[in-house]
C-alpha cells in the first residue's frame, strides 16, 4: 500500500508542466497514468467531493491539472476517448479557480461543491475508460 509521502511523490513526478508543454508525438505511459488516477481517486475530495471544505482540496485539484494535461496527451497520442474526460477535468478546474474556491472566501460554496464533484465524475470517466481497455 502506498503511503501519502510515496503517493505526493508520484504525482508529483508524472504530468508536471502545461498542456503546452507535452509534444504530441511524446508516447504516454498508461501505467504510469493508470497508477495516478487509483492514487488520485483515494483523496477525500475525489470519494466525498460535496462534504469537503473547498480550499482544503487546492492540492487535490492541483494533482488533477497535471493529469488533465497527462490525458489529453493521451487523448492525442492514442486514446481518443480520453479527449471528452480530458475537457471536463479541463472545465471543472476552471471552475473551481475561478470561483476562488481555494480561498477562504470563495464566491459560491455550493458552485465550489458543484465544481469538485464534477472533477470526481471527469476523473471515475477516465478511469473507467482504462477498465473497459
Amino acid at each position: 500500500m502506498l503511503t501519502a509521502a510515496g503517493i505526493g511523490l508520484l504525482l508529483t513526478a508524472c504530468g508536471v508542466g502545461t498542456d503546452r508543454d507535452l509534444d504530441p508525438s511524446d508516447s504516454i505511459d498508461v501505467r504510469t497514468l493508470q497508477l495516478k488516477l487509483r492514487a488520485l481517486m483515494t483523496d477525500p475530495c475525489h470519494l466525498e467531493p460535496a462534504e469537503q471544505t473547498p480550499r482544503h482540496c487546492e492540492k487535490f485539484v492541483t494533482q488533477l491539472a497535471n493529469t488533465a494535461n497527462t490525458v489529453a496527451a493521451a487523448a492525442r497520442t492514442g486514446y481518443p476517448e480520453l479527449a471528452g474526460p480530458a475537457d471536463r477535468m479541463t472545465e471543472g478546474i476552471d471552475a473551481y479557480r475561478k470561483g476562488n474556491c481555494h480561498t477562504t472566501r470563495p464566491d459560491d460554496e455550493d458552485e465550489c461543491g458543484e465544481a469538485l464533484s464534477a472533477l470526481a465524475d471527469a476523473l471515475g470517466e477516465v478511469e473507467a475508460q482504462f477498465t473497459q481497455s
